[in-house]
């Protein structure tokens, strides 16, 4: 009776009716008398408005319901879209993150080479100063001496008097030294 007495205050029925429904509903049919006949029709009369009522409720919440489910079945499939989009993403992301550790790992080891070769490239630069400082002395000194020797003027030998001995050593030996510096700045390059 507990559950019936519950839904006897929702579906609005009278206080007196609500009161006299226990002693009604626990005699068989055949024993109520008129006033026990009455609470129970009443009873049959608010169960068939209420269900009445529920069923006019469902009926008009139909197109809505019709138009929720045509908006979940579209949420779904844009859910759907969504995830692919995700997953593509996801993986563009995975792509390029291995990318960058391949690009990174590279960098390394160009900048590790790059180190390595550091001490034999300024050894190769102090090595080419070097041959230029050697260069501009070979030009600066053999070279001029070679033109101071090429643009000089000779002197016109003396006819009457034959060169000595002592003479042509003299030049000879100052041959000779030209020749020894000269031969010693090339070596210096």
């Amino acid at each position: 009776y507990d559950k019936l007495a519950s839904l006897a205050s929702k579906l609005g029925l009278e206080d007196s009716l609500i009161t006299a429904l226990p002693a009604s509903m626990m005699k068989k049919p055949s024993e109520r008398g008129s006033f026990d006949a009455m609470v129970v029709a009443q009873l049959e009369e608010g169960l068939v408005a209420r269900v009445a009522k529920l069923a006019e409720t469902i009926e008009a919440g139909a197109p809505a319901a019709a138009v929720r489910a045509e908006a979940t079945e579209a949420a779904k499939q844009a859910l759907g879209s969504a995830k692919e989009v995700q997953q593509a993403s996801a993986e563009e992301l995975s792509s390029a993150q291995t990318a960058q550790s391949e690009r990174d790992a590279e960098h390394k080891a160009a900048q590790e080479e790059a180190a390595k070769f550091e001490p034999e490239y300024n050894g190769a630069v102090q090595i080419l100063d070097e041959k230029k400082a050697a260069l501009e002395g070979f030009q600066g000194f053999n070279l001029t001496c070679f033109e101071t020797l090429r643009d000089r003027e000779s002197k016109k030998p003396k006819a009457a008097a034959p060169a000595t001995d002592v003479e042509v050593a003299r030049n000879a030996l100052e041959a000779a030294a030209a020749m020894e510096a000269a031969e010693a700045g090339a070596r210096e390059i």
